[in-house]
């Protein structure tokens, strides 16, 4: 499933670019556990974070994401996040929030969603990658 901004990141991107806006800081990502498919209308409460044992919301730091522009393509990267969960679970996709977790910047459900974690747990890596054209 592709990458979904929503509407209210996309205020909030366009008021940066504009320097209207005093957000800034660090990026929340978080995992979410409930069988919704995101649109652009999609809000913080629509969208049921993991709560399991070992779970922890990881911060995405300015300095860990890489900028380049390739033929007037410009893609951000961020290393890859591992999230450590102790417990079976199945985990449908992932969202990002301002450093404050009051404002869902995107969200994304996975490619063949739910992705099945099995009893006693184990890990899943988050690669992000945003582009714009």
């Amino acid at each position: 499933m592709p990458l979904i901004v929503t509407n209210q990141a996309k205020v909030l991107m366009l008021e940066i670019i504009m320097n209207k806006s005093t957000s800034s800081g660090d990026r929340r990502l978080k995992l979410f556990v409930n069988n919704i498919v995101p649109t652009q209308n999609t809000t913080l409460e629509d969208l049921t974070e993991c709560t399991s044992t070992g779970y922890v919301s990881r911060i995405l730091s300015g300095s860990g994401w890489a900028v380049e522009t390739v033929d007037g393509i410009t893609s951000a990267t961020h290393e890859e996040q591992v999230f450590e969960i102790e417990e079976e679970l199945l985990i449908y996709g992932y969202y990002v929030t301002n450093d404050t977790g009051t404002e869902l910047l995107w969200v994304e459900r996975f490619t063949g969603a739910p992705y099945s974690l099995p009893t006693g747990g184990g890990s899943i890596g988050i690669e992000l990658s945003f582009t714009l054209s």
